[in-house]
């Protein structure tokens, strides 16, 4: 609804609002990006950098499977469940 309104009022507004909107966007990222190497410098990695990735134990085929699942239904949408039922 305001995209529209924005678009009916003019390119230009339109423009400078999303140009505002980036300009946040930026803000906010740098923001995240600082504190994160504040908090890094300041109290040294706590754990290895692939910990989030590999977990403490590993990979296990169910988590996987699981995971795969799930983001092809959200890549491809839930309307996607109906084509892989038929083939």
């Amino acid at each position: 609804l305001i995209t529209t309104l924005l678009n009916l009022w003019g390119v230009r507004a339109a423009a400078r609002v999303g140009f505002a909107v980036l300009a946040m966007e930026i803000v906010v990222l740098l923001v995240f990006v600082v504190s994160a190497v504040v908090v890094l410098v300041r109290d040294g990695a706590q754990r290895g950098w692939l910990t989030p990735l590999t977990g403490d134990t590993g990979f296990s085929m169910a988590a996987v499977l699981g995971a795969v699942s799930i983001a092809v239904l959200s890549y491809l949408g839930f309307d996607a469940i109906a084509s892989f039922a038929e083939e």
